[in-house]
């Protein structure tokens, strides 16, 4: 980024701990730093230091015209200061006053006063946070959700800084404010700080039990003082007894309130007028076979009683294993809605699957949040079938935006494999809707030829199953899956041989860390493949990439996978998934190396070859595997400690370790 001070024109490097978010046009910032020589930008600010400040004297024209004050532009701007000088600023505090408006009319004045109070209360959520020892980047959401009231609220209970950062961060705002050891805040705190802990790790639910001892310990006191801070948590509403499991209140009126959802949707679907006009079963069934002679194909027992399922039930789920005929089954779904006029949207949650999605059935596809903005904007989809793929990545925040935003008419149908690792977020959906009696599924089983001629069916459904697969002696690049057996610290220099043999593999692994991490290998990759070769940033042209935020405005999902195609004097350009995005400067903390990349940010994705590095470590177990072995559509090498493998197949997986109230929910209406 570029900035100016004294009319010079300084080149400002600055990391995520530095500079929590990349500031706009206009802004004022206090930067600290050393100036360091770049080999072709020249002298750069390496900063050490930045704190945005409220703009004094002049410097407010720049705020005014620049990107927190749309509309305004140099000229408005400039007349504001020219009239009103030094007043300017009280004139910004008080929406009341009416000078700014007499000058550039009420719409203007009001973005203006608006974006002044934002970056006021912003400015004093940072100062607040560097007073507190707390991390610049809580600055923006304290100052969204308190506003000036930051101090005030925090000083009231400092135990609302749970959501935002650790229990050792509140336990020192308390100590500040002389909060005792018996104090309710403190106690109900504890009870909130295990809930989150638990969030974070994908539960939304806990056993009394459980949460009493980790209490217990949060506190280091007795028993009865855990009892009584669970007590305590009840009785103000942060906790929720459900069944015989106790949930935080915002993920208890999460989950009830899909449960409901889905009953409504039901309830109400049956009572409609039947789906695709009413179409009786025969005529359903010449449509599919007319579908069959034109495709050449036969569906299977399993996929027929699918797609009638999909087009018959409000809400419906289709699950199945790597290589068992999904696509097919979607693209006969979407054959009969098409036949009767009957409108289908689907979605995925990450865009790689989208676009597997779009290229597998000829018809288009969109993330999750593409399809929620849609609806925002108008998008009516009344009575259209929604298509979840890949619905085991759902989380229950994005399940909970999703049914919000769908009219009750319209219809669902979930997609996906319970066999993969659960969402990265809290809940568990998908496996929760498969498995409850009354939620109509159907399960595929049956490998196609095709499919299983590769041998990764067969071998990922032996690890589903907790069974060590059939390897094949490895032989270059091929099919199949095979096992090379390699000491841990050997795995990067082995890694780099095999994509010697094998260029087009994709590096999938379990850790950010260690020899097999993300981030050692990709450190490697680019030491030997990038060389001497001129890079902004640590990128050069050629690179893989992956982008690791959700950012709406470039339209960028996090876990989007690219390849950097140009250096420009600002950033990066760079080629996601079939589209080309300008990466600026401030934006390439978003963005790493995916020479190899986690298995989590794998998911959804499908690679020709897959190169899967394994060693002893708390991650594994089969669902892990299963989910980085379905990756592959050809082949996969396995690398690393036999030993570790077979613990990890052997061993339950996380799913199954994950407690959440959902399927409570669904079966106490």
């Amino acid at each position: 980024m570029n900035v100016v001070a004294d009319d010079s024109t300084f080149r400002v490097v600055a990391d995520a701990s530095v500079m929590p978010r990349g500031p706009l046009v206009g802004e004022i910032w206090d930067i600290g730093g050393r100036i360091r020589k770049h080999p072709r930008f020249g002298p750069q600010v390496h900063a050490s230091s930045a704190v945005l400040t409220k703009p004094s004297g002049r410097l407010v024209v720049s705020f005014l015209k620049g990107n927190s004050c749309p509309g305004i532009g140099a000229a408005k701007a400039a007349l504001l200061w020219g009239v009103l000088g030094d007043e300017i600023y009280d004139a910004l505090a008080d929406p009341e006053d009416r000078r700014i408006a007499d000058l550039i009319g009420d719409e203007l004045a009001s973005v203006a006063q608006g974006a002044w109070t934002a970056q006021s209360n912003e400015v004093a959520a940072y100062r607040w946070c560097d007073g507190h020892g707390l991390p610049a980047r809580l600055a923006r959401r304290l100052s969204a959700i308190y506003g000036p009231d930051l101090a005030d609220r925090m000083a009231e209970n400092p135990y609302r800084i749970l959501a935002f950062s650790s229990w050792t961060d509140a336990e020192r705002l308390a100590r500040a404010v002389n909060v005792q050891g018996d104090d309710p805040r403190r106690l109900v705190g504890a009870v909130e700080a295990v809930i989150f802990r638990r969030l974070d790790n994908g539960h939304t639910a806990v056993d009394r039990t459980e949460l009493s001892a980790a209490v217990m310990k949060l506190l280091r006191a007795p028993r009865e003082m855990a009892e009584l801070s669970i007590d305590s948590a009840i009785a103000e509403g942060a906790l929720v007894v459900v069944g015989d499991l106790l949930a935080g209140a915002g993920t208890a009126m999460m989950e009830r309130f899909v449960v409901e959802d889905l009953r409504r949707r039901q309830d109400l679907g049956r009572e409609q007028p039947d789906f695709l006009a009413g179409a009786p079963d025969s005529a359903l069934d010449e449509v599919l076979e007319r579908y069959q002679e034109r495709e050449s194909i036969a569906l299977n027992a399993e996929q027929h009683a699918a797609v009638l399922m999909a087009v018959k039930e409000p809400v419906s789920v289709l699950v199945g294993g790597a290589g068992t005929g999904k696509t097919t089954a979607l693209k006969a779904i979407h054959t009969l809605a098409e036949a009767y006029g009957t409108p289908v949207l689907q979605a995925a949650l990450a865009g790689r699957a989208a676009r597997r999605m779009t290229e597998a059935t000829g018809r288009p596809a969109r993330t999750i949040m593409a399809l929620l903005m849609a609806l925002k904007d108008g998008l009516n989809p009344e009575g259209a079938l929604i298509i979840i793929d890949e619905s085991s990545m759902l989380d229950l925040p994005t399940t909970y935006q999703l049914l919000r935003a769908l009219p009750e008419t319209a219809r669902l149908l979930f997609v996906g494999d319970t066999g993969q690792l659960p969402p990265i977020g809290f809940g568990l959906i998908l496996h929760a809707l498969a498995h409850h009696p009354t939620m109509p599924t159907v399960e595929l089983t049956e490998v196609h030829r095709q499919a299983a001629s590769t041998g990764i069916p067969a071998a990922s459904l032996a690890i589903r199953n907790g069974q060590l697969p059939a390897f094949r002696d490895y032989a270059g690049s091929g099919q199949g899956i095979s096992f090379i057996p390699c000491p841990p610290d050997d795995i990067p220099d082995r890694l780099l041989e095999l994509k010697g043999d094998m260029p087009d593999a994709q590096i999938i692994t379990a850790l950010r860390e260690g020899p097999s991490g993300t981030s050692t290998i990709n450190s490697l990759f680019h030491m030997v493949y990038a060389g001497r070769k001129p890079d902004v940033s640590g990128f050069c042209v050629g690179e893989p990439v992956i982008w690791t935020v959700n950012d709406y405005k470039l339209g960028l999902m996090n876990g989007t996978l690219g390849t950097v195609l140009e250096l420009t004097e600002d950033g990066l350009l760079v080629l996601f998934e079939g589209e080309q995005k300008k990466i600026e400067r401030t934006g390439l903390d978003a963005l790493e190396h995916a020479y190899a990349v986690t298995v989590h940010k794998a998911q959804g994705s499908q690679f020709v070859r897959i190169l899967v590095p394994v060693v002893p470590c708390r991650l594994g177990d089969r669902s892990l595997h299963y989910t980085a072995l379905t990756r592959a559509t050809q082949q996969a090498v396995i690398i690393g400690c036999c030993q570790a493998f077979r613990q990890d197949v052997s061993s339950a997986p996380s799913i199954e370790t994950r407690a959440t109230a959902l399927m409570l929910s669904l079966a106490h209406p």
